[in-house]
């Protein structure tokens, strides 16, 4: 069974691959599938150089929604994990989600 799959080609050339199973990506695209298309759109169009990238591109639209909540000391922080992540992240346990468009 494929684990990996071709995602986009870079501007110069750069194959980009990434887990279709186990990776922080995978989730992301089953929970917005449409951030799939947008992130070759923005992969095909981007010079990349070096192992790890960071940037930002603004794509002009609203492209997705965040569920992050500001936190002080007064919070109850969780730690949680996906099933498919490596890492755990903290979330307030009792504050209701409030979507911000991206």
């Amino acid at each position: 069974m494929q684990t990996s799959e071709l995602l986009a080609v870079s501007k110069n050339g750069v194959r980009i691959y990434f887990d279709l199973v186990n990776s922080h990506t995978a989730t992301h695209f089953a929970d917005t599938p449409q951030l799939k298309d947008l992130t070759k759109e923005v992969l095909e169009d981007t010079i990349l150089v070096g192992d790890r990238i960071l940037f930002d591109k603004d794509m002009g639209q609203i492209i997705g929604s965040t569920d992050l909540v500001k936190n002080d000391e007064g919070d109850e922080m969780v730690y949680a994990k996906r099933k498919t992540a490596i890492y755990t992240h903290r979330s307030i346990s009792l504050k209701p989600r409030s979507h911000v468009p991206l």
